[in-house]
């Protein structure tokens, strides 16, 4: 039987989880400028990973034909501009991290940050870290 994915917009927050978990290429992903796109394609495999593995239960089954696709928004990164994530996204986080660990000992965001410029950060904080220590 072919079925259509059917996503319910107000839960779905662009999360990576149904497309990383599709064993079969049906679900993807596409971020241009300051919006993400994702496709869910007809599935005609007796799988249900994306359904099962999606945090926010945005997802079920529909017997229907053609191509559903949602677009969000994406948000810049507050470092570099680069735009990485989805606002529902960031509050997921935002919701699951305590608010002491949501920023560092200096006031840096690192929410607000692309995984590029956490990375960069952390880099260059344990490297005066380490310089600090041989003085």
């Amino acid at each position: 039987m072919i079925e259509m994915i059917s996503i319910d917009t107000n839960l779905c927050i662009g999360c990576p989880a149904c497309f990383r978990a599709c064993p079969h290429g049906l679900i993807v992903r596409q971020d241009e400028g300051a919006s993400r796109t994702i496709r869910f394609s007809c599935c005609e495999v007796d799988c249900d990973i994306c359904v099962k593995i999606c945090p926010e239960k945005a997802l079920s089954f529909a017997e229907k034909g053609g191509e559903t696709k949602i677009v969000l928004p994406l948000q810049p990164c507050s470092s570099c501009g680069r735009f990485f994530a989805t606002k529902p996204m960031q509050e997921k986080v935002r919701s699951c991290v305590s608010v002491e660990l949501q920023k560092d000992s200096g006031g840096w965001s690192w929410l607000e940050a692309c995984p590029s410029c956490r990375r960069d950060e952390e880099g260059a904080r344990a490297v005066r870290e380490i310089l600090s220590r041989r003085s």
